[in-house]
């Protein structure tokens, strides 16, 4: 991950993640998707799991999946400084089932040795440049063991590009709750955070492909609402 791209949730927008779900009325929806989606894949595969999870961010996705999921331990990433001292005290309870560690998806990736049960990650793979996005897919089907579960709750554009923009339209607009709480400099970060990820969309279509083509199947959208999906694929 680049600086540019490393740096995008200093300030407020890292210190204050938490107040982001406040402007996505289906957030904990996608979330307990995910975490369902883990939990099935759990309840199959019987036994311990060993997970990784990238963008950890506050831990939010994390306690999910740890709660769904009592016989998983997860190694969650981020390379926040500040997003990982928020995760550890939100999830302090489940010290054993979780460590910590600082680094970019591709750095901690090299260093897996071990081939792991699951890769799980939302609202970060969007971040990513393409081609840096297509790299840490590649790295995620290697860790992965055969059979093993990917699944990413993140921003995936519908490939109708009208149905798109609206979905766009109707999520600026909802930045509007931040102004309800009194944070104006928040609803511009987001709307600038958002108009720069419209750079680089991933397009449901073109996220299929690649994943195939790094030795993924059975890739599918499992869940979605406005700008947001939930994708799973298979080793």
């Amino acid at each position: 991950m680049n600086n540019e791209t490393q740096n995008r949730f200093e300030g407020s927008l890292g210190e204050e993640y938490s107040l982001f779900q406040i402007a996505i009325p289906h957030h904990d929806e996608l979330q307990d998707t995910l975490a369902e989606q883990v939990a099935q894949y759990s309840r199959n595969h019987g036994g311990p799991l060993t997970m990784l999870e990238i963008g950890c961010g506050t831990g939010i996705t994390t306690e999910r999946i740890l709660r769904a999921c009592p016989q998983a331990h997860v190694i969650a990433i981020d390379p926040d400084a500040q997003m990982l001292i928020q995760a550890k005290v939100a999830l302090r309870e489940f010290q054993g089932r979780v460590e910590f560690v600082q680094g970019t998806a591709l750095e901690v990736l090299s260093t897996v040795h071990k081939q792991v049960n699951v890769v799980a990650s939302a609202y970060t793979l969007h971040n990513l440049m393409p081609a840096e996005r297509s790299k840490t897919l590649s790295a995620i089907s290697k860790v992965l063991k055969t059979g093993g579960l990917f699944v990413n709750a993140d921003k995936y554009a519908q490939d109708d590009k009208t149905l798109h923009s609206l979905d766009l339209q109707t999520q600026l607009r909802a930045f509007d709750a931040f102004i309800r709480i009194g944070r104006d400099d928040l609803k511009k970060e987001w709307t600038e955070h958002y108009l720069e990820d419209e750079t680089h969309p991933i397009f449901e279509s073109v996220e299929k492909t690649e994943l195939a083509s790094v030795g993924f199947r059975n890739v599918k959208i499992v869940y979605r609402q406005g700008m947001e999906a939930v994708i799973v694929a298979q080793k």
